[in-house]
């Protein structure tokens, strides 16, 4: 089930975005398909994604956005205390079709979380999709700042090509202790 709606007001979304630190390039994070006795491969694969990352406060963060985000989906009770990133794109950043969650890498992942955090008008391109089955078409998730949306880690979902300007959104993963067992 994908749910997203307009939780966040711009001076909350501003909020968000003002924990934003150093932005660096984004990873990704692989199975290893060599010989290593190391499982995944963490590299700057730009065949799979372009973007930039800043780590966050996640506590003071997750202040802000548990009360609103339970209200969306009331299997959460709680926010991660790590793995909370805002990331930036900029014009030619994308993030190709993949999974937050496989049975190889970062199998506790049950949940992605996602709010916009620019305004709409702010850039072209950079539109988030997500397929909640191969079978059906992709759904757009809303590029009004505020709007979150939720969906299970193991959908496929893609950031297509921004075109203009510079999209910002919050990410983060919640996995079992942050949901109602």
């Amino acid at each position: 089930m994908v749910l997203q709606k307009i939780l966040f007001s711009k001076e909350e979304c501003n909020k968000i975005l003002s924990f934003s630190k150093r932005f660096r390039q984004s990873t990704v994070t692989s199975t290893s398909t060599s010989n290593s006795p190391h499982k995944f491969t963490i590299s700057y694969n730009k065949e799979h994604r372009d973007s930039l990352t800043s780590n966050v406060d996640c506590l003071e963060i997750g202040k802000i956005i548990l009360p609103k985000i339970s209200l969306l989906d009331d299997t959460i009770i709680s926010t991660p205390t790590i793995n909370m990133n805002i990331v930036k794109y900029e014009e030619g950043h994308y993030f190709k079709k993949h999974q937050d969650r496989s049975s190889d890498n970062y199998f506790e992942r049950k949940k992605t979380l996602v709010v916009q955090l620019s305004e709409e008008d702010t850039y072209k391109g950079g539109s988030l999709r997500v397929w909640e089955n191969e079978k059906n078409p992709y759904i757009t998730a809303s590029k009004k700042i505020g709007n979150t949306i939720i969906f299970d880690s193991g959908h496929y979902h893609e950031v297509t090509t921004l075109e203009v300007g510079t999209r910002y959104v919050l990410v983060c993963w919640l996995e079992p202790n942050n949901l109602k067992k």
